[in-house]
């Protein structure tokens, strides 16, 4: 969009609400980076000196109108919305329409007042509860239970009711004894009820019997559920990565990741949480905000009707930090690499960022490769802002420069409009920014750049391609899994990319997991993919959608795509081999078979197995580039998502 004419060039102001539009780029005008840089120039060759990044920042911020988007729709909470869905769950209740009732019952609790002396959200989470439970979502059942009889205005002459409903959910759960204080409550909570006399003695007997009905039972303890993928052995210094990676620097590669001992096919390399992450905006009633867990029952925010939460914990974690900034206002964010940005700032208040600013946030290296493993002191927490912040990021000229303070604006109008900021003084011109303004905004600027180059999709599995069944599904219906927001690993984000990687990265929840796809020699370098293989996407295409010149073997040896690759053992036989490769062939086809069965019968943790065995027995009668490689290498993605991933529900 061409310059507005004002009094001076320097005054001029260019709209850049496509920074902030649907695009996930959100490219800044090209317009207005040429008149910017023009300026910069002449006010720099007037001044006699380059202006330092602050001074840039605030040039920026002033010449650009950063228009943020307006939302028509109220995400206040509503009596009326609450009543409505509440009433149609009961006409689904009454015709065992079980799964349209808590559609309807979700709608409702997320609607739900939570003003002091309203009992609706209480309510509502009762009657959930039940439906729950008659749903065999035991757990589910317990959890709103609890949090029904934690709210002050829940009925006092149901609480009887609630109580005896809880100890049938520690029943279910087998928790015997969390089970007899509740009906210990419930026997105490006879007498708040509005029941007749004859009534309470009905209710007391039945109440006892079922406490006697308990005193010969023995609970048996559940064993603890161990989170199926974890790693062995952790690092010392990387508590996140496996303790037979190691991470080494080199000129060309960067900080990199390289196994110290022999990996096996299937093993974990590396389980982290995401420093900064986002759901997509289609996701947010889906799954939980905080953990990205998926939600058949969530627990809503007390003040918006816009998110859902799997739990208590995730709710308040959320709710006491990013959240409470962002509450409402999800039609500024959208999702991509600024939210991403914008969310590493929320997630700490300003006084965070103020304390750390001389001794932790003074700079930023222009790239991690400045910092080597031996000089990161202690454990190197993953999480840490400053971690984040020395993430590797690509050079960039002035216009890149200048492109990335104007998204960093644009968040920084955001951030205004969200109160991140106190209020100031009325006497003060409000369109100057702050000191503390100016240097949060240099900070979104980098982590912009951080973002750009260190960001991941997190993933799930779709309804359809739950469906899959056959191997031939997976490859003529492109298999992959569906992005449901992202995040940065800070540690897992020195792995290096290959168009044919020796590993598989899956999600469960936010938390990323990398794991060996073929055994992993020592002194090799573990590799990860940024999102293009070799066999579907050609090597002109993934270089320019990567960013970078990527110098992997598909690459430098130039591997053709899938298509045009062999379906035929391709290893040069003698007299000495043929046998040899016959029965290589025979083991393979076997595997094959069982790896097919096992996929029909949805046992997917059993076709991993074969997968892996398939894997090894391919390189004795055929060699890479190869079909066989990219069938199996689908096989194994996909079962592995589907026995531990994230799945749309």
């Amino acid at each position: 969009m061409p310059p507005k004419s004002k009094s001076s060039k320097q005054s001029e102001r260019l709209s850049i609400t496509d920074v902030g539009g649907s695009s996930d780029q959100r490219e800044a005008s090209a317009s207005f980076l040429d008149s910017a840089i023009i300026i910069l120039k002449e006010l720099e060759t007037t001044l006699g000196r380059e202006l330092p990044p602050s001074e840039r920042f605030k040039f920026v911020h002033g010449t650009a109108d950063c228009v943020l988007q307006d939302d028509q729709t109220s995400h206040d909470k509503s009596s009326k919305i609450y009543e409505e869905k509440f009433y149609k769950a009961r006409r689904h209740m009454e015709l065992s329409e079980d799964e349209l009732a808590l559609e309807s019952l979700n709608e409702s609790i997320c609607h739900a007042p939570q003003e002091p002396g309203q009992n609706y959200y209480a309510l509502s989470l009762f009657e959930r509860s039940k439906l729950l439970l008659k749903m065999k979502q035991s757990g589910l059942a317990l959890r709103d239970a609890l949090v029904a009889s934690s709210r002050s205005e829940f009925p006092q002459d149901y609480l009887y009711k609630l109580y005896q409903h809880q100890a049938q959910c520690y029943l279910n759960e087998n928790q015997l004894e969390e089970a007899r204080k509740c009906l210990d409550r419930a026997l105490s909570s006879i007498d708040l009820s509005k029941l007749s006399r004859d009534e309470k003695a009905t209710e007391l007997y039945n109440i006892q019997q079922t406490v006697n009905s308990l005193k010969n039972k023995k609970q048996n303890d559940k064993k603890k559920e161990e989170f199926p993928l974890e790693i062995k052995k952790r690092h010392e210094k990387y508590p996140a990565l496996s303790a037979k990676v190691s991470i080494q620097f080199s000129e060309g590669k960067g900080r990199h990741a390289v196994a110290n001992q022999n990996i096996q096919p299937g093993e974990v390399i590396g389980v982290e949480d995401p420093v900064t992450f986002c759901l997509h905006l289609d996701k947010i009633k889906k799954r939980c905000l905080h953990c990205l867990t998926a939600c058949k029952a969530g627990l809503p925010c007390a003040w918006c009707s816009q998110v859902t939460f799997c739990s208590q914990a995730c709710l308040l974690a959320a709710t006491t930090t990013y959240h409470k900034f962002e509450c409402k206002n999800y039609h500024l964010l959208e999702p991509g690499p600024n939210f991403l940005a914008l969310r590493a700032v929320t997630s700490r208040p300003l006084e965070y960022f103020n304390t750390n600013r001389d001794t932790r946030f003074s700079s930023q290296p222009a790239s991690s490769s400045a910092v080597e493993d031996k000089k990161i002191p202690d454990v190197y927490n993953s999480s840490d802002t400053t971690n984040l912040l020395n993430l590797c990021v690509k050079s960039v000229d002035q216009r890149k420069e200048l492109e990335n303070y104007m998204v960093a604006a644009y968040l920084l109008n955001i951030l205004q409009k969200l109160n991140y900021f106190p209020e100031k003084d009325p006497s003060q011109d409000s369109d100057v920014l702050s000191e503390d303004e100016v240097y949060i905004g240099l900070l979104l600027s980098h982590l912009v750049r951080v973002v750009e180059s260190n960001s991941h999709a997190i993933s799930e599995v779709s309804l359809g391609h739950q469906a899959h069944r056959r191997p031939e599904q997976l490859l003529q219906q492109d298999f992959h899994p569906v992005s449901i927001g992202s995040g940065i690993n800070g540690t897992l984000a020195f792995f290096n990319h290959s168009c044919d990687p020796n590993t598989i990265k899956i999600q469960v929840g936010k938390k990323s997991i990398l794991l060996a796809r073929r055994e992993i020699k020592s002194g090799d370098e573990i590799l990860d993919n940024y999102g293009y293989l070799f066999y579907t996407t050609d090597r002109k295409t993934r270089h320019k959608e990567l960013g970078f010149r990527c110098i992997c073997e598909p690459c430098e040896r130039k591997w053709p795509t899938y298509g045009k690759l062999s379906d035929k053992p391709n290893i040069k036989e003698d007299r000495q081999r043929t046998r040899s490769v016959a029965e290589g062939s025979r083991s393979a086809n076997q595997l094959m078979q069982r790896i097919s069965y096992e996929l029909e019968s949805s046992r997917h943790g059993k076709a991993i197995g074969f997968c892996l065995e398939y894997e090894k027995s391919l390189h004795r009668i055929v060699r890479a580039p190869h079909r066989f490689f990219f069938n199996n290498l689908m096989i194994l993605v996909y079962s592995t998502w589907m026995k531990h991933g994230n799945k749309e529900i």
